[in-house]
């Protein structure tokens, strides 16, 4: 089976729907899922690279970094980075879109590819749902803003 296949039969038994996303004519397949946490709901957007083995998954967090704030916030999300398990915080150079985001190669048995694909999508889900729930995403970039300024002048 392929990695989408295999990513389909996944949410398919676990009841989360499934759709069709093609950003760029040049961009590989993806497909959109949609991940309800304890803090908020979240799209997911997972693309399969199958010749380079390569699943790579994120989670579009619903906001958007004005531009005069881009530069601390990335610095805040750099730290904040540093401190996680796996995945990260990526802020879009242009637009400020903010997503959480991992990446594998994957290797070795369906089964085994499933149960890392399983992880990486609801790990991803969590560390989004965990440091980016919707009330509270703008107390923390209004502190790490307000933190930076002090410490820089700005």
């Amino acid at each position: 089976m392929t990695m989408k296949e295999i990513f389909i039969q996944f949410a398919g038994e676990n009841h989360i729907p499934v759709g069709e996303l093609k950003l760029e004519p040049e961009a590989p397949d993806q497909l959109y899922i949609r991940l309800d946490g304890e803090n908020g709901c979240y799209e997911g957007h997972a693309m399969f690279l199958e010749e380079e083995r390569m699943f790579i998954f994120y989670v579009v967090l619903g906001v958007r970094v004005p531009e005069e704030k881009r530069e601390p916030v990335s610095a805040w999300l750099l730290n904040l980075n540093y401190s996680l398990k796996a995945g990260q915080f990526y802020i879009e150079e242009k637009t400020g879109e903010l997503t959480a985001r991992t990446a594998q190669y994957m290797a070795g048995a369906d089964w085994e590819k499933r149960d890392l694909l399983e992880t990486l999508v609801l790990g991803c889900g969590r560390t989004a749902d965990h440091f980016y729930p919707e009330p509270p995403y703008r107390m923390h970039i209004q502190a790490a803003i307000t933190v930076l300024r002090s410490q820089y002048q700005m």
